[in-house]
């Protein structure tokens, strides 16, 4: 018979998984706004505080700053369940935390198309160009070399107009999921982070080959 007596003491503290409770999507909600707290914040600590811009120390700073102040808000029945709704769906443990990143975020819903404007120009006027090389196509029955020129160095203003414009500065990193599937810290959060080019575009060779240049130098009959 077994007389050995048990020890006193509290129990062990059993390990609770952070992500604990949520649903399915807010557990990956929750990872994703985690993954990119962690990138943001490396991000930000290569950067020198000169280089940093307004949003991004307002960010800096907040990570710092004390809750040092209470609001008491009243809300009605259908408005709390969608906050609790939101909570489950974005992976909050606590509605006060959820409502916090909304205040803070500031989604941008204009963009900017100057760039598109540009580029809507550049075509109006190159199409016109080609207009006239068919006028004088169909009056001439040929094309010649200072045409087929023509429309090379057209395709090639388009080609480096849309770079141009590629290569503006980003507004925030692009995201494979909707704004509204998302929490809002990380929408917030992606909105300083640079865009991730998914792929990278070359435009035409401006110089053409010597086949191409020898076929320049003929007309072409219409057939």
């Amino acid at each position: 018979m077994n007389t050995e007596k048990k020890k006193r003491g509290r129990p062990p503290k059993q390990k609770v998984l952070e992500t604990t409770g949520m649903t399915y999507e807010g557990a990956i909600n929750y990872a994703l706004d985690k993954q990119v707290q962690s990138e943001l914040d490396k991000s930000l600590a290569d950067k020198d505080e000169s280089q940093l811009t307004d949003d991004e120390r307002k960010y800096l700073k907040r990570k710092k700053e004390k809750k040092s102040y209470t609001l008491n808000v009243r809300f009605t029945e259908s408005e709390m369940a969608d906050i609790k709704a939101k909570c489950e769906q974005y992976g909050y443990k606590n509605k006060t935390e959820y409502i916090r990143d909304c205040v803070r975020t500031r989604v941008d819903l204009t963009s900017d198309n100057s760039g598109y404007t540009e580029v809507n120009r550049v075509m109006k006027r190159i199409g016109s160009n080609i207009n006239q090389i068919l006028i004088r196509l169909y009056s001439t029955g040929h094309i010649y070399a200072e045409d087929i020129a023509e429309i090379k160095r057209g395709v090639n203003e388009i080609w480096h107009t849309l770079l141009s414009t590629q290569s503006k500065p980003p507004i925030g990193r692009l995201l494979t999921t909707s704004p509204e599937a998302i929490r809002p810290s990380t929408a917030y959060m992606c909105s300083l982070m640079p865009v991730e080019q998914t792929a990278e575009v070359l435009p035409p060779t401006s110089e053409p080959s010597v086949n191409e240049e020898q076929d320049a130098q003929k007309s072409l009959p219409i057939t």
